[in-house]
């Protein structure tokens, strides 16, 4: 077996923004960036974090791979499911590079649950780590080769194993809260045991295995940013668990370049505040290079091209050359069969659907699953004003939603719709105070409604963490 190739170790970091970098002094991840080449990326700010992810894996953009959000209607039996491998319409680039009999292993990468056996891979699924918060674990789809279930639960960490020094990281006055009047600890918990067990079984395993290539998704700030969004608790109470997430993210950063040693490592990071970023580091890459508008279904193509291999059937994305010091030679990977579409196995035979009470097949349900599929069809593309109806459907069912409403406010905007856009901004900003976007949104309004003063004032106070409120006429 073959492992002349160059090794490539990629991490997925969602929910660490490019804002958050110097915000909170992350080393790690600056000496990355500075040291090699990187961008902000783009083309995924308002699509599911399971679509952007799916373009990663597979160069292509999602009309053309078939995932467009983290639920799909089920063609036989008309229910709501979640989606798995079975809606896939092209292979991750883990397969091509298997193909070659190359070593390839991923972790917690959305979507792309165990189904078979590959010759030379590992595959652990987010099942499994989201078994661990439930505290459950099933080999049921979830690990491949089966026979690794066992050694990687034996890594696992459950939240009940996470002791309150490391909790007091995140919330440094757990000792006078009780958990059972503030569910969000529970979840914080759990979330932080994940991303440990994630870290754990990982670091082993690059350590203990040869590999060529090697995925890893952390999750822990993504779900960190969700917890906040929903909890009923004064934002002051966990001001500082989401700085302790990205802190544990960074020294995790740290472990890893080690473990990878002087070969290829890829940071990306779908969303963020201040945006997503993607970033190369290694021989042949040049250093403090800007990368061009990098978009998530560039860097499958680019993966293959760095390990002297390439696809033989056509990707959406498109190598990144401009970062390469000398181009490297590349053979072509042999054409894949045209990947099959399997019968999805009912709720009760397979953990990566959903669980028998979310699903439901009433007429409504469906209806706006099919608005959000094709809204986010079209927001792939850039085509705001083909998104624009099915948005307005979304928004109309739920009009408290705060992530329904801001790529709406894009599409109005894009549109033309300028002054809807606007007043949608500002009501958005009203109904969710907390949020942090939500004095930037008034800003932005205050600045297309014809008052650059109230908006450069607006801003001044988001840099200096101030709450200022408006008043508008």
């Amino acid at each position: 077996m073959s492992t002349g190739k160059n090794r490539i170790l990629l991490i997925g970091v969602d929910g660490i923004g490019l804002s958050d970098l110097k915000k909170y002094q992350l080393k790690n991840f600056q000496t990355a960036i500075q040291n090699g080449s990187s961008g902000k990326i783009s083309g995924c700010a308002a699509l599911p974090e399971v679509t952007a992810w799916t373009g990663l894996a597979t160069g292509c953009t999602p009309d053309q791979h078939g995932i467009l959000g983290p639920a799909t209607i089920d063609k036989d039996s008309g229910r709501v499911r979640a989606v798995g491998p079975c809606d896939w319409n092209r292979k991750p680039v883990w397969e091509l590079v298997d193909q070659q009999d190359l070593l390839t292993h991923h972790f917690n990468i959305p979507a792309r649950h165990p189904e078979a056996e590959q010759d030379h891979s590992l595959s652990i699924s987010p099942l499994f780590f989201n078994q661990i918060q439930r505290g459950r674990l099933s080999p049921l789809r979830s690990v491949q080769p089966s026979n690794f279930f066992d050694a990687a639960k034996s890594l696992a960490i459950a939240p009940a194993q996470v002791d309150r020094a490391t909790l007091e990281l995140f919330i440094p006055d757990i000792a006078n809260l009780d958990p059972a009047n503030h569910p969000a600890i529970g979840k914080i918990a759990g979330c932080i045991a994940s991303n440990l067990s994630i870290q754990a079984i990982s670091g082993q395993t690059m350590a203990e295995l040869d590999w060529n290539l090697f995925m890893i998704r952390f999750s822990l700030v993504d779900e960190i940013n969700r917890i906040l969004k929903t909890t009923s608790d004064s934002p002051d109470r966990f001001k500082h668990v989401r700085e302790a997430a990205c802190r544990t993210l960074n020294l995790c950063l740290g472990s890893f370049r080690r473990l990878a040693g002087d070969h290829t490592l890829v940071l990306c990071s779908m969303k963020g505040e201040g945006g997503g970023f993607i970033a190369f580091e290694g021989s042949g890459i040049r250093s403090g290079e800007k990368l061009l508008g990098p978009r998530p279904e560039d860097i499958a193509p680019t993966l293959l091209n760095l390990m002297g291999l390439s696809a033989a059937d056509p990707m959406n994305g498109r190598v990144l050359e401009e970062m390469f010091s000398s181009a490297p030679q590349t053979e072509s990977c042999p054409a894949l069969p045209a990947i099959g579409k399997t019968t999805p196995p009912t709720h009760t035979e397979s953990g990566w659907l959903l669980e028998p009470s979310e699903l439901n097949a009433a007429p409504w349900r469906v209806e706006k699953l099919a608005h959000q599929q094709r809204a986010a069809a079209h927001l792939a593309r850039g085509h705001w004003l083909e998104a624009l109806p099915h948005l307005l459907e979304q928004h109309v069912t739920t009009p408290f939603s705060l992530e329904q409403a801001l790529p709406l406010c894009q599409a109005l905007f894009h549109s033309g719709l300028v002054k809807e856009s606007t007043q949608l901004m500002n009501r958005t900003a009203e109904l969710h105070p907390a949020a942090p976007i939500s004095p930037l949104l008034h800003a932005l309004a205050a600045h297309h409604s014809g008052d650059p003063e109230a908006a450069s004032k607006l801003v001044e106070a988001r840099k200096r963490d101030q709450t200022v409120r408006p008043d508008w006429k």
